[in-house]
């Protein structure tokens, strides 16, 4: 069975407190594409700069 680290690109307590725009998650969840778009790039760019942090 294959092992995966865990990987948030934001943590945090209450949605108050959340860094970044709740009304955008929303339009992502419901399936915007330039949400999901956004966020993607988001992401790469974090677990890039986690696994290869000389970039």
């Amino acid at each position: 069975m294959t092992q995966f680290e865990e990987f948030a690109l934001h943590e945090f307590q209450s949605i108050e407190d959340a860094p970044f725009r709740p009304e955008q998650y929303s339009r992502l969840k419901f399936g915007c594409d330039e949400a999901a778009r956004e966020m993607g790039h988001q992401i790469a760019a974090r677990s890039s700069k986690n696994t290869h942090p000389q970039y």
